[in-house]
Formats: structure tokens, C-alpha cells, sequence
């Protein structure tokens, strides 16, 4: 482990080391930025309901998050699973869902229990869902393709 930096003892630690809060807002801008995505796809896609409010749930267990560590965590995990079961393009929500637990993490959280939510949410689309069926964020809708 990289020890702060002391005169005496020579370089500098890296800047997540010494200011962690500034990964942690990087990380909250990032989710930001792929939950507008998600949005822009849902739009184009034309999505229907219970994907838009999937998707909208797990922006909102984003935002629940910044006050709620593990309630935004497991409402961003569930979301991404219901996304899974119902939507396209689970992969974004489910990196959502990885940032939050990201920023928990550097906010002094238990690592392994928060790996331990998101992970039991994947699994569990995974194994009860039979895999991932979406597809990527931009392209035709799934009623255009062959």
C-alpha cells in the first residue's frame, strides 16, 4: 500500500489515495451519464413501460445512493435485474449498478458485502432468466431486425 505523502519519505500518493471523494463524484457523473443514455435509448427504442420504469428506478436507486449507500445499491441492482427480465440492453443498467457499489466502496463501505448484493442480483438474472438477451444501446428496434 502507498503511504501519503510525508517530506521525508519521497513521492507522493496517487490523487484517489489522498482524495477519494473525488472518484466517488466521478463516479456518480459517469452513472449520470449512462442513465441519460439508457433514457436516449429507451426513447429511440421505443421501449415499453416496464423497461422505461425499470430503467427510471435504477436512475432513481443511483440517486437514492448519494444519501443511502446500501438502499441506492440493492434499489440499482434490483432495477437492473428487472431490466434484464424485461428490457434491452441490461449491460448499461448493470454498470450502474457496479458505480454506485464503486462509490460505496470508496465512501469507507464493506467491499465485499456490496460485491456480494450486485453480484446475488446477476446471478440470480443470470441463472433464473436464462442469460442476457439485449442488445447493443444503439441500433434498429428489435421489430426491424431480421
Amino acid at each position: 500500500m502507498v503511504k501519503a505523502r510525508n517530506d521525508q519519505d519521497g513521492p507522493a500518493a496517487p490523487l484517489w489515495v489522498r482524495r477519494p471523494e473525488v472518484l466517488h463524484r466521478v463516479a456518480y457523473a459517469v452513472a449520470a451519464l449512462v442513465f441519460t443514455g439508457q433514457i436516449v435509448a429507451v426513447v429511440l427504442r421505443g421501449s415499453d413501460g416496464p423497461t422505461a420504469l425499470s430503467v427510471f428506478l435504477a436512475g432513481g436507486g443511483v440517486a437514492l445512493s448519494w444519501w443511502k449507500p446500501w438502499a441506492g445499491l440493492v434499489v440499482t441492482s434490483a432495477a437492473s435485474f428487472a431490466v434484464t427480465a424485461v428490457g434491452h440492453d441490461p449491460l448499461s443498467v448493470w454498470m450502474m449498478a457496479v458505480l454506485v457499489l464503486f462509490s460505496v466502496t470508496l465512501r469507507g463501505k464493506q467491499p465485499l458485502a456490496g460485491t456480494g448484493i450486485v453480484a446475488a442480483f446477476f446471478l440470480g438474472a443470470f441463472m433464473t432468466l436464462g442469460g442476457f438477451r439485449g442488445g447493443a444501446v444503439v441500433g434498429p428496434p428489435p421489430s426491424s431486425r431480421p
